[in-house]
């Protein structure tokens, strides 16, 4: 479907009325919006339910490890 020159037309059906340029930023959006990214081992996937995902609380702790933070260390 991209052909590499921002400028060019899109030819689909339905007609796509704007340039390549514009369909390339609502694609980079749609794809932004269905991505998550989180720190590995911070969550696991529920043993009863694969379709569930849980915090992955280690045997004889209380909670889930701590979240990091943006905090810049001086």
């Amino acid at each position: 479907m991209f052909t590499g020159d921002l400028e060019s037309n899109i030819y689909t059906n339905p007609f796509y009325f704007e340039k390549e340029k514009v369909y390339l930023r609502a694609q980079i959006a749609r794809i932004n919006q269905s991505t998550q990214l989180t720190v590995k081992n911070i969550y696991k996937l529920d043993p009863e339910n694969p379709r569930e995902v849980v915090d992955n609380i280690a045997e004889g702790e209380e909670g889930p490890p701590p979240r990091p933070t943006n905090n810049q260390m001086v």
